[in-house]
């Protein structure tokens, strides 16, 4: 059995056996997810909207909960299929709006 003198001078942590170095008893935290590319759902002919991604009637031309354009957008300067939200074209820079 050992004395004060050495539990109080570190000869004896009281880990019987165990490491003092232990990690905590979690889980790592899932990466986060992200909500999925706004599409049309042919089953229920729902469109998601890009900003709010609320559901709307497929041929809805603007979003019933947030207003933001639901057809998607073209660049007027090189054609390029862009977000409805989107204020620059990423292919070729120009303004959209």
């Amino acid at each position: 059995m050992m004395g004060h003198f050495g539990k109080w001078f570190g000869r004896h942590h009281g880990h019987h056996g165990q490491s003092h170095h232990r990690q905590p008893d979690c889980a790592p935290s899932p990466s986060p997810s992200y909500p999925p590319p706004a599409q049309a759902t042919p089953a229920g002919g729902m469109a998601a909207c890009p900003a709010c991604r609320q559901g709307n009637d497929a041929a809805a031309r603007y979003c019933q909960h947030c207003g933001s354009g639901l057809a998607p957008a073209h660049c007027r300067q090189c054609g390029q299929r862009v977000m409805a939200t989107a204020k620059f074209c990423g292919e070729c820079g120009s303004g959209l709006r």
